[in-house]
């Protein structure tokens, strides 16, 4: 979910090095909001932070460069660029924002076609169906699925009864295939008499346990240089938004205020403390962590964190650490006592 595909970049200045590194700060700012918005309600859009003047390093695991052209002072190239999960869910945490933190359990989605006569929804003939095969890997947040179109599914589903919303013939699809929802999808293919090239193509989009209320009514027109395939696969991408949307809108996380926790960290050495702090910032609950005082005995620092005081706990010891509560306030602790990760002195060998 966090990794952005295909970001164009494109500037100029002084010199193509120099554009260069432009381009891909701007291309990874453009790829974060990007990213914001997958996560993120439709509704919600309006306020998603401004990244332009972040430190864009911190939101950046990785980045490749998927293809460029540098000229003496301009830069043009593509970004597929990989997040830091736990820095843009603090982002979007911060601006108070709800958001998706995982991907969708399974959706079944039936493509079905419609036209002057029967609903083809198990026809191998049908090229909407078809479509589907390679049009269901744009979707990011949700985990879509197909039916087969076996017998079972022609027993269990009769298009007819797909189209109408049969509550039963959804359930059953649903169990035969183990999905959380059915999602029927219909689209309706006018073609040019003179070419048989599709001149537009309707789409209805239900979601079974709300029939009533489309996800999707809209119609797409197609242009005279698009062809047959580009024009199913943009109509499946709307199809697609529209689902993960909807599901986006039904269980984007409640943003819950943060906590403030002061701790003391016990520690072996230097690089006990940073393993530690890398332990704590990496950690999904922890939105910042603060250093009130370093000796070389113990570090003292303050935790925010979101959630309640018993999930932080045992966020830390699935790290392998431990939270407890002591006489003089909150301490953590590995296992043997102090925090130490330092590797063993090697021995020497044994003198003759």
């Amino acid at each position: 979910m966090y990794r952005i595909l295909g970001v164009p970049v494109d500037a100029t200045a002084e010199s193509g090095v120099a554009a260069r590194e432009q381009a891909i700060a701007a291309g990874q700012r453009a790829g974060l909001t990007r990213l914001m918005q997958r996560l993120t309600s439709p509704t919600a859009h309006g306020r998603l932070p401004d990244v332009s003047a972040v430190p864009i390093e911190r939101y950046v695991n990785s980045f490749e460069i998927a293809q460029e052209k540098v000229g003496p002072n301009r830069y043009l190239g593509t970004l597929n660029i990989n997040y830091v999960v736990a820095e843009v869910q603090s982002l979007l945490n911060r601006a108070g924002i709800p958001h998706v933190q995982r991907r969708s359990d399974p959706i079944l989605v039936v493509p079905v076609e419609l036209s002057d006569g029967a609903p083809a929804a198990w026809d191998e003939s049908s090229v909407w169906r078809a479509a589907w095969y390679e049009g269901i890997e744009q979707a990011t947040v949700t985990v879509l699925a197909l039916p087969l179109g076996d017998l079972g599914d022609i027993a269990a589903a009769p298009a007819d009864s797909l189209m109408a919303g049969d509550q039963v013939a959804l359930d059953a699809l649903a169990s035969r295939y183990g999905t959380e929802s059915v999602v029927i999808a219909a689209a309706r293919i006018e073609r040019l008499p003179d070419t048989g090239k599709p001149a537009r193509i309707d789409l209805t989009v239900h979601r079974a346990g709300d029939w009533g209320t489309p996800l999707l009514a809209t119609t797409l027109a197609v242009g005279p240089e698009e062809d047959e395939p580009a024009a199913l696969s943009r109509a499946i991408g709307q199809v697609v938004t529209a689902i993960e949307d909807d599901w986006k809108r039904r269980t984007a996380g409640h943003i819950e205020p943060e906590t403030r926790l002061a701790v003391a960290v016990p520690l072996a050495d230097l690089a006990g403390w940073v393993q530690i702090r890398r332990e704590l910032t990496d950690l999904q609950e922890v939105r910042s962590l603060g250093v009130d005082s370093f000796t070389q005995a113990e570090a003292r620092v303050t935790i925010d964190f979101q959630g309640d005081l018993d999930g932080l706990i045992a966020a830390v010891g699935r790290s392998g650490l431990s939270l407890a509560e002591e006489s003089d306030g909150w301490r953590l602790r590995a296992a043997g006592g102090l925090v130490d990760y330092s590797v063993p002195a090697a021995v020497p060998p044994a003198t003759p």
